[in-house]
């Protein structure tokens, strides 16, 4: 008997069984997968109309939905293809990014739809503002769960990016909290999820990196410039400093603000699987890590399949006293900051280079949180794709010389 989860992973009924992760939800979570392909379909006409009024065109037919066959979708979101013809009859592919509600968030879905939308919009905003040297997608608007909708002020008429700049100048005198380049729209067509809409990364672009690596890996040359790339980007991020652990948020007045609680991609899939929710921002190293653990022993609890035999679950608990005993020898608890903000999801499919593998574009921003420079040294942590032990010293190298002159750091 054989098993196929939502990411498309054949299993035997023994493999599944003996797998860490909850097979089961995996399973249920395939068919609304499908259903989603064919819900978003249905809502063509809807998104043609929402592409259109983001982008300033004239009519709903410069839009063409690409067969679903051509769609992505990732653990969290469905990227639907749609191809523009603009009002100047250019060419070109966009993504329309849809969130999966069922892959969101377990306890209240929209809030949890909303909130990760903010973040990436969020993070999206503030790399554009103060870090423009990292190579990102252009995001072109958004729609929240709840029915707002934001465009970048690049694409609204002129008479309006006129009358938005004035406010956002007015706005920058008078109050601290500065707004970002997103207005809001009022477009008419909804859709009964959130979405965002962004430039396709094509050809000419960049390749993905995961498709190359097997070929690539024994190059030292290329390596070294995949890891400068790296290190530059951890660097641009880390010239501005800020006070909490937490995620970048995306507020209702255009504005960017510190306010979200740290989002981890591993803690978005077990909390989809009915773990308790994870709360935050916190202020200092202490409460964040006594939260992680209580994250763990709560999953531990909760969690279907947590244990294999007696022997697991003795080995698995001694583990957890293990970790309490040793987290204050290893980490300072009463440090409150600076903290730094990293992608916490960065591995070979969210990263786009040429082919000397000198990095063009980076992708998915949902999973940024700030954390203190200890953590720093290895984007790879969690990844099973990103190729960390063998290429240490090197990254470090490298690190270490682009730094030099980053006061910040």
């Amino acid at each position: 008997m054989e098993l196929v989860t939502s990411a498309g992973e054949r299993l035997t009924l023994s493999a599944a069984q003996e797998a860490d992760t909850n097979v089961l939800h995996s399973l249920r979570q395939r068919e609304k997968k499908i259903q989603m392909y064919k819900h978003l379909w249905a809502q063509r006409a809807q998104i043609q109309s929402i592409v259109a009024r983001h982008l300033g065109l004239r009519n709903n037919a410069q839009c063409a939905i690409r067969s679903p066959a051509e769609w992505n979708a990732g653990r969290f979101n469905m990227c639907v293809h749609v191809q523009v013809t603009d009002n100047r009859h250019k060419v070109s592919r966009k993504i329309f990014r849809c969130a999966m509600p069922h892959t969101i968030g377990n306890h209240n879905a929209p809030a949890a739809i909303d909130e990760r939308i903010r973040s990436e919009v969020a993070n999206y905003a503030w790399i554009e503002k103060n870090c423009p040297d990292i190579p990102t997608p252009k995001l072109i608007g958004f729609g929240l769960f709840n029915g707002e909708q934001f465009t970048h002020e690049r694409h609204l008429p002129w008479y309006r990016r006129l009358a938005f700049q004035i406010f956002r100048f007015m706005r920058s005198i008078f109050s601290r909290q500065h707004l970002s380049a997103y207005a809001a729209r009022n477009l008419s067509s909804q859709l009964d999820t959130g979405y965002i809409l962004m430039d396709y990364i094509d050809k000419d672009t960049g390749t993905m990196l995961a498709t190359l690596w097997d070929e690539g890996k024994g190059d030292q040359e290329k390596k070294e410039r995949l890891y400068r790339g790296v290190s530059q980007i951890m660097l641009s991020l880390a010239r501005t400093p800020h006070p909490r652990i937490g995620s970048l948020r995306f507020n209702d007045d255009g504005s960017i603000s510190l306010a979200s609680r740290p989002l981890i991609c591993a803690i978005s899939v077990l909390e989809n699987e009915g773990a308790p929710r994870l709360e935050g921002p916190y202020t200092s190293t202490g409460p964040f890590l006594q939260a992680l653990q209580e994250f763990r022993a709560n999953v531990f609890t909760n969690q279907p399949n947590a244990v294999h035999d007696k022997e697991d679950c003795r080995q698995q608990m001694a583990y957890m006293v293990l970790l309490r005993s040793i987290v204050p020898q290893i980490f300072n608890l009463q440090y409150s900051g600076p903290f730094f903000l990293q992608h916490e999801d960065l591995h070979t499919g969210n990263i786009f280079v040429d082919a000397d593998w000198n990095i063009t574009g980076i992708i998915d921003l949902e999973f940024r949180r700030t954390k203190s420079f200890n953590g720093y040294l290895q984007p790879w942590r969690g990844s099973r794709t990103w190729p960390a032990p063998r290429s240490l010293t090197l990254y470090i190298e490298l690190y270490r010389l682009d730094g030099a002159g980053c006061t910040t750091v």
